[in-house]
């Protein structure tokens, strides 16, 4: 008998709000909300609830839009709709590996074991969002960052007075910053600036690398999941692209499935790409012979994350000390004038 975790029923108004808050933003369900979901359902599929009671049972109660996606789903899969098809409505609000993998499950019969995979996948996906913004910044804690030096530098008797006041930059920044990534994403649904602005990523001298191991690493991860799943190729490829959150390469590995499709070899198509880094096109070339393709993506897109991370923290400490520097020299251009 399976110990399942007893799930609470209601989330504060506050987790609530920030749910539907994503949608209008435009962004995706959390990745640890959905690794925590996924690994759920798959132990209560394993409990053997049906379907359709594990995936209502699953939801977090800070995931009202996953709710209401497990909710409207219900009917058609008591129906008989496959899990995937059911879900199909929603394809743009979940991550593209999903809807293969569960089909891929479902087909063999292996769904509680695609649930799992996807669990994984998520949370692995969730803890290197952890640290690429540890690494670099997060945009919240800028915007505190101001607010409490405003507060600093504008100083009034009245501890009230600088309450208010310190509320009031904050959420003016605040508004700023979602209005600015509102217009951000209209302006990238237009494909040719978003592969302009990419390629301009790429192209930088120092975060250029950054950039290319980050972008090689998400897409490796994601590929060896599909791969592991029993996702065909070229599908495997397609669904992959679109996780290195790079217009340049989700193109060339567009075109590379297309080139599988053709019937050539994955490591000959990806050679053409000329974007992955030789050593991982030599484990592609080593694992499509050995057949342990999977768990050598999965451990060098480890090395590559930790490479990039490497860097990226070696060039924020860089700019942070130069940031201080030239501070401290405007300071002391203050007091001598």
């Amino acid at each position: 008998m399976i110990d399942i975790p007893s799930i609470p029923k209601r989330a504060s108004g506050w987790h609530s709000l920030l749910g539907w808050l994503r949608i209008p933003l435009g962004d995706p369900i959390p990745l640890p909300t959905l690794g925590f979901f996924f690994d759920q359902f798959a132990i209560l599929l394993h409990a053997g609830r049906p379907i359709h009671q594990a995936l209502q049972s699953a939801v977090p109660p800070d995931a009202p839009e996953l709710g209401r996606i497990c909710s409207a789903v219900e009917r058609p899969l008591c129906a008989g709709v496959p899990l995937h098809r059911a879900l199909l409505p929603w394809k743009h609000r979940l991550p593209e590996i999903v809807l293969p993998i569960l089909e891929v499950g479902e087909v063999s019969g292996t769904l509680e074991g695609a649930a799992m995979r996807l669990a994984e996948a998520f949370g692995q996906a969730a803890a290197l969002e952890r640290r690429y913004r540890t690494a670099f910044f997060d945009p919240w804690l800028v915007i505190l960052g101001i607010t409490l030096y405003s507060a600093a530098t504008h100083f009034t008797p009245s501890p009230v007075q600088m309450l208010l006041d310190a509320i009031l930059t904050f959420l003016q920044f605040t508004a700023l910053y979602i209005l600015g990534r509102l217009l951000l994403r209209g302006l990238l649904r237009w494909e040719g600036l978003r592969y302009t602005l990419d390629s301009i990523k790429l192209a930088l001298p120092l975060m250029g690398t950054v950039t290319r191991n980050l972008a090689a690493a998400r897409w490796a991860r994601s590929f060896a999941v599909l791969w592991n799943s029993g996702v065909p190729i070229s599908t495997a490829l397609e669904v992959s692209s679109r996780s290195a959150q790079n217009a340049c390469y989700e193109r060339a590995l567009r075109r590379a499935a297309v080139q599988t499709q053709a019937g050539q070899s994955l490591s000959a198509s990806l050679l053409r790409t000329q974007l992955l880094p030789a050593h991982l096109l030599e484990i592609v070339r080593t694992g499509e012979t050995t057949g342990n393709l999977g768990s050598s993506l999965e451990q060098f897109a480890g090395l590559l994350e930790s490479e990039a991370f490497t860097q990226a923290t070696q060039q924020f400490v860089f700019l942070v000390s130069v940031g201080k520097l030239l501070a401290t020299i405007a300071a002391v251009a203050t007091v001598m004038r």
